[in-house]
């Protein structure tokens, strides 16, 4: 059964005691968004969030700026490919310009390394034509507007409840409640990992004959 947006309030209301109305509905999803949109992706790395994000070179431009939170995702990632061929991806600086010295000119042609660094890529050696790119990345998840909006997934439901319901009592100081709370989270946490590795540990043992 799918799991909305205010199945997961009223789990939050029991648990951090706001039953009476003390806390609006809106703070209440407000901090649920703020779990379900950020929190929860830095904890853990949800398969089904794992996505690819694509675009287009443009020949002779070699770096290209990425706002992540524009695009609606959290992290770029490795593998990358370039018109379908799987280059070399680099978040330091240092090791990617000793291979590729910034005071040298490259032929253009198809790149065969990434560098993701500042919120930008740059490739190498520069691109001669218009190459579809393909990057691993990590969706963020979509705001939950409506009440009866559904999670992407309804195995993240207690979880994300008991995330947020945390954050609620954290911010009201209410720790020896969040001492309570804690243990029963990670339980939930634990479920959510689980699921997440089996499904990676199925995706790695398929071969291809």
């Amino acid at each position: 059964m799918a799991k909305t947006l205010s199945d997961v309030a009223d789990i939050v209301k029991k648990v951090t005691g706001r039953t009476d109305q003390s806390v609006s509905v809106n703070t209440i999803y407000d901090y649920i968004n703020d779990f379900y949109q950020h929190i929860a992706g830095q904890e853990v790395r949800l398969f089904e969030n794992n996505s690819f994000y694509t675009f287009n070179t443009v020949a002779s431009t070699d770096e290209y700026s990425i706002d992540l939170s524009t695009i609606g995702y959290s992290i770029l990632k490795d593998p990358v490919y370039v018109d379908g061929y799987r280059v070399s991806f680099y978040v330091h600086p240092e090791v990617f310009f000793a291979k590729w010295p910034e005071t040298q000119t490259y032929d253009e042609q198809r790149p065969e390394d990434v560098l993701w660094y500042d919120n930008k890529l740059t490739f190498r050696a520069p691109p001669d034509d218009a190459y579809e790119v393909k990057i691993a990345a990590y969706t963020i998840n979509a705001e939950l507007d409506d009440a009866s909006d559904n999670l992407q997934e309804d195995y993240w439901f207690r979880y994300i409840a008991y995330g947020a319901a945390i954050d609620l009592l954290a911010d009201s100081g209410e720790f020896d409640k969040v001492s309570q709370v804690m243990p029963i989270f990670e339980r939930y946490k634990s479920i959510v990992n689980a699921r997440t590795y089996t499904q990676l540990k199925e995706t790695k043992t398929i071969r291809n004959f």
